[in-house]
């Protein structure tokens, strides 16, 4: 099996890199080497079910968006079970696709952005990723991006979504089209999908079963969670109750962001399930998504030495902290200031281990007072020394402290 190394743990010190790259790493997300689909995992991931989708996408990149990736998904898992054990968890990888396959040096004209967050059940991890996707399309030019969410569960919450799904369309089958007929016996889930909708199937799908009636406790919370994190992200959302990425490996929650004109920018969702269905003994938590650009020349470069040097490590304690926390984030990106930080994690010992392993000068601590306040804590790691700022003072104050530490070195 080939290596994959990772690029770097830390800040982009290297040559020119993509836009989309600066901002998955505001995010916490390392750009890494696009992997190489491993031969073993392919043989097992070719005896799942694969069903080429009978509709015709009116664009490229949303058919290609939309394809199955399960090989892709299935290497990652691979590769963090086996090859990346002595990387910190849960890993956060940006990288570009589609993956490597051996001898293959075609340069691809549809670029793909994929970004994972491999090792944690954290609902903000999926925030991450929604927050980090719409950062890209926007600052690529797409604007009026619209966002639709859903949750279908652990594997046996899914497994009973779709058997009913099939149950309410059979009963129904008299009032497809041929066409969707066809459709429907390829896979129930192609019929959502289907891009010119007899009046017929739009009305049976306004009455079909939703993924969320057969969620379990666990499924309810994860999802409240999230879109509570959205809601503080100030993003507009729309639940879409029949949205699955891919029914060979998504979990929990799936999610599309889209264009004014309905086509699909990028779409992912969690794939728990994927590790024991390729032969690991239990489950492996895990979120990704793809983003599709048409053309190479949609991605900005940006010059390295023009990334900012990170001083700051952003500490939150408790879910009232953690649920400002990615706005927080976005608006010091907006000021050009990047900070570490450890979203996933809970516990104040983990977080400050990891900010003394970095070695940073100061760190941000929000706890549940200062997150009612509107305020930040901001402590010099050699003094030990501390003060409280308000958010709104934030960036411009951190500006200046960096500029401080900066004259030092």
């Amino acid at each position: 099996m080939a290596k994959i190394k990772l690029e770097r743990t830390g800040p982009i010190h290297q040559k020119e890199h993509d836009k989309g790259a600066e901002i998955a790493e505001y995010y916490g997300l390392n750009p890494i080497e696009t992997p190489e689909i491993n031969s073993e995992i392919e043989k097992k991931v070719a005896s799942f079910k694969e069903i080429p989708n009978p509709c015709k996408f009116s664009i490229k990149s949303e058919e290609l968006l939309a394809s199955s990736h399960t090989i892709e998904k299935a290497t990652l898992v691979n590769l963090f079970a086996n090859e990346w054990g002595h990387l910190p968890k849960p890993l956060s990888i940006f990288y570009e696709l589609p993956f490597k396959k051996s001898g293959n040096k075609k340069v691809p004209k549809t670029v793909f952005y994929g970004l994972d967050i491999i090792g944690t059940n954290q609902s903000v991890a999926d925030a991450v990723l929604i927050q980090t996707s719409k950062t890209i399309l926007e600052e690529a030019g797409y604007k009026k991006l619209t966002f639709e969410v859903n949750c279908v569960g652990d594997r046996d919450a899914s497994t009973r979504f779709e058997r009913e799904l099939i149950s309410y369309f059979r009963k129904n089958i008299s009032s497809l089209t041929p066409e969707e007929q066809k459709v429907f016996k390829a896979d129930v889930f192609y019929l959502f999908s289907h891009p010119k909708k007899s009046k017929a199937l739009e009305e049976l799908i306004e009455e079909a079963p939703q993924a969320m009636t057969f969620l379990s406790e666990i499924g309810r919370v994860h999802f409240k969670q999230v879109l509570e994190h959205l809601e503080e992200l100030g993003i507009d959302y729309v639940v879409n109750g029949h949205l699955i990425e891919n029914k060979n490996y998504s979990t929990h929650t799936s999610f599309a962001i889209k264009n004014d004109k309905g086509q699909l920018l990028a779409i992912g969702s969690r794939y728990n399930s994927l590790g024991r269905k390729i032969g690991f003994r239990r489950e492996l938590p895990a979120v990704g998504v793809r983003i599709c650009f048409k053309e190479l020349k949609a991605r900005k470069k940006v010059r390295a030495h023009r990334f900012p040097t990170k001083c700051f490590y952003f500490m939150q304690l408790g879910p009232e902290a953690k649920l400002k926390s990615l706005t927080i984030i976005e608006e010091l990106r907006k000021s050009k200031i990047p900070v570490c930080h450890s979203l996933t994690r809970d516990k104040a010992a983990g977080q400050l281990s990891a900010a003394d392993n970095m070695r940073l000068p100061y760190v941000l601590i929000m706890g549940k007072k200062e997150a009612h306040d509107g305020t930040i804590a901001v402590r010099e790691n050699t003094t030990r020394s501390q003060r409280i700022i308000s958010l709104e003072d934030l960036p411009k104050e951190l500006v200046r402290i960096k500029k401080s530490v900066d004259k030092k070195q």
